[in-house]
């Protein structure tokens, strides 16, 4: 399997177990800091993507948010966000993710970023381009910002519509 394939695999397979969390409802936090919080959620996608690392490229190097660091020392080193978005998903905001990197003497070489709620999966490679749900994507050509179009999109809390 490649790490392209392995990591896209491992971000489904978490985003999907994420979904079901969110609709089902997560109550349980804790405090990782003054300003940071960890739900089960977190722990249970770290506890799918990370044995799938493990058994794929037993001798890469992890990083992940909820674990820390692996104790052995790899030229290629996995970077994890189990749930990146821990706030949103616990206040109901369905703008939450997925996010896996691989990275190789300190170089990017893959990212990828599940967004299950969205059904979007982004995914780029060095030397090879970005694609979002298996189709090219780019960056903007426009330069000036007064030319470019921006926008933002702010969601209630799927929770409160229907009050």
């Amino acid at each position: 399997m490649t790490n392209h394939g392995l990591a896209v695999i491992a971000a489904r397979k978490a985003g999907a177990f994420l979904l079901k969390e969110f609709k089902r409802g997560v109550d349980s936090f804790a405090l990782k800091s003054s300003h940071e919080i960890v739900t089960g959620a977190d722990k249970g996608a770290e506890r799918i993507i990370l044995p799938l690392l493990k058994k794929y490229t037993p001798q890469y190097q992890i990083l992940s948010e909820e674990s820390g660091l692996t104790h052995h020392r790899s030229d290629w080193l996995w970077v994890v966000d189990p749930l990146d978005g821990t706030t949103n998903f616990k206040v109901h905001n369905p703008l939450f993710s997925v996010s896996i990197a691989l990275y190789h003497k300190g170089e990017p070489m893959l990212g990828v970023v599940c967004a299950p709620y969205l059904k979007e999966i982004f995914v780029a490679e060095k030397d090879k381009g970005a694609t979002l749900n298996g189709k090219r994507i780019h960056v903007s050509q426009t330069r000036e910002l007064n030319k470019a179009f921006l926008t933002y999109l702010g969601l209630t809390p799927l929770r409160n519509l229907s009050n």
